[in-house]
């Protein structure tokens, strides 16, 4: 076969392929919501081999200067105690002095539990926490005091959320649109059916963040009620509250995965009134018959045409005469 004829039999082997593909087309929005799940544990890895084993270090890092700075202050104490001659003269020995230094050391470390002094805790960068990280920036809210600390770890932070933010709500939109909508779209026809079904998505969704509240208040935020629906309610607004870096990772994960389920039933919810008002604007347009268009109207002035004859002389003429 020759060069000519495989140029030749390419558009027949593209086309047969398009109507292979054909019948996959309507499910393309959910080739990316799997697509949009890789992305995320994409992150999740990155986060991982960025910022586990620096955390560590700094973890341990803190610790021991930590350990250092109670028993360098436990002598300090102890001195200004024991060897204060001015005014009374206790003379102790050294086993005696390890046990009072011992003593104020672990009086040091429950003032600090008092104060809720915390450092860095182990295993922050875990599975699930770079999960929850990798996802709350698909969602724009991010983690609160919690972040990439290396340089590697913020670069990759930054392409992660330029490209990964308009990727993760248009693959919402698009779910939306393309698989959701069709569902009822011939089925609902009349005004009254639309209002209703407004109406029942509306109290779904508020439902729904109840539903959020409830769990917040019953696994991370037990104290009030109003903070776990305030918590609920702005999250899923992508907003974030100072009380998001008080949850548990399952319970940030629950948090963001309800969070994910009410931006879905927001866009649906607007894109049912899109289609409910443009609906409204095209009956309430007004329809214009092709015969209609098409015939002159009465108050056009009348069309001439200039004949010249064999003589040379011109003349009008009506084009409707004609």
């Amino acid at each position: 076969m020759s060069i000519a004829e495989l140029f030749r039999n390419r558009p027949q082997v593209s086309g047969a392929f398009a109507q292979a593909v054909r019948p996959l087309r309507r499910f393309y929005p959910v080739f990316l919501l799997v697509a949009l799940v890789l992305y995320v544990l994409l992150g999740t890895v990155a986060f991982i081999s960025f910022e586990s084993s620096n955390h560590e270090n700094t973890v341990r890092k803190w610790k021991v200067n930590q350990g250092v700075n109670r028993r360098q202050r436990a002598r300090l104490i102890s001195t200004s105690i024991f060897n204060d001659t001015k005014n009374l003269l206790i003379i102790i020995d050294r086993d005696q002095t390890d046990r009072v230094q011992g003593l104020l050391v672990n009086s040091l470390s429950k003032y600090e539990e008092y104060l809720d002094v915390h450092g860095p805790k182990s295993g922050e960068w875990d599975v699930l926490h770079s999960l929850n990280y990798a996802w709350s920036l698909l969602m724009t809210i991010g983690h609160g005091i919690r972040g990439p600390e290396t340089t590697g770890g913020q670069i990759f932070a930054f392409f992660y959320s330029i490209i990964g933010v308009p990727f993760f709500f248009g693959t919402i939109g698009l779910f939306v649109h393309k698989m959701l909508l069709p569902l009822i779209r011939f089925k609902v026809e009349q005004t009254k059916k639309k209002l209703l079904l407004l109406l029942f998505a509306a109290i779904f969704y508020v439902v729904w963040l109840l539903l959020l509240a409830f769990y917040l208040h019953s696994f991370s935020l037990p104290n009030s009620f109003w903070k776990a629906l305030y918590t609920a309610t702005l999250t899923a607004l992508t907003i974030q509250t100072p009380y998001f870096n008080q949850l548990s990772d399952c319970s940030t994960f629950a948090l963001l995965a309800g969070c994910t389920m009410s931006i879905t039933l927001a866009l649906f919810i607007l894109l049912l009134l899109v289609g409910f008002y443009g609906g409204q604007s095209c009956e309430n347009r007004p329809v214009i018959m092709k015969d209609e268009a098409d015939s002159p109207k009465s108050n056009d002035p009348p069309k001439f045409t200039v004949i010249v004859d064999e003589a040379g002389d011109s003349k009008l003429a009506d084009m409707d005469e004609e």
